[in-house]
């Protein structure tokens, strides 16, 4: 079964303009300090949050993103920390082909994931500059 694409969160102009809508829900930001969310309520009126601290919007966004397909993983953590491992044997001179076979196993796999995993984080950030 393949992987579905992987969309941007946010197109170049909703980034430029810091506003988006989905659906009944509205979404604005300011400057990177805040950000507010705006969704009709069933009984017609609006309700609007305003996240201003950094831990909210941590925490909103953790939430959000837990078993979505933009989202972050064990897997991606574990894959960093082979990866620094990988990196540590080379600065210390010691070539692929002298690693023990669960490292270059374990290394493959992070091979094969990287492509997919450079695509969920580069969906989630504005267009470079």
């Amino acid at each position: 079964m393949s992987e579905p694409d992987v969309m941007p969160a946010l197109t170049p102009e909703e980034w430029e303009q810091r506003f988006f809508r989905r659906g009944d829900v509205t979404g604005f930001g300011f400057d990177g300090e805040s950000i507010s969310i705006v969704r009709k309520a069933a009984d017609g009126t609006v309700e609007t949050v305003r996240l201003d601290r950094e831990e909210e919007r941590r925490a909103v966004a953790a939430l959000a993103l837990s078993s979505q397909p933009g989202g972050l993983t064990w897997q991606d953590h574990d894959d960093q920390v082979i990866t620094a491992v990988l990196l540590s044997s080379y600065e210390k001179g010691t070539p692929f082909s002298d690693l023990d076979d669960g490292l270059k196993k374990a290394l493959r796999g992070v091979l094969a994931r990287s492509g997919r995993r450079a695509a969920r984080i580069a969906a989630l950030l504005p267009p470079r500059p």
